[in-house]
């Protein structure tokens, strides 16, 4: 079964995005994974334990993992054929 390339790419940008805000509200409030946010932060341009720096990565998040998922899924289904 082939996959819809454009949803799984929004798909796994949502989880991601979600997943990275997450990570950004345990650092700023509990210091949770404080120095994973500040290895994502050295990707994520503007990526902090703070409000404005959550959503900022956020929307890198989101295009981050959806570009990824776009391609894999475009790779899955290239090699999956003609089924």
């Amino acid at each position: 079964m082939k996959l819809d390339a454009l949803k799984f790419g929004i798909a796994c940008g949502i989880i991601w995005a979600l997943a990275v805000l997450g990570l950004g509200i345990m650092g700023g409030l509990w210091g949770w994974g404080i120095g994973l946010v500040k290895g994502i932060g050295s990707l994520y341009l503007g990526y902090q334990a703070t409000p404005s720096g959550i959503i900022i990565g956020m929307i890198w998040a989101f295009f981050d993992a959806g570009i990824g998922g776009l391609a894999l899924a475009f790779v899955y289904n290239l090699l999956l054929g003609n089924k």
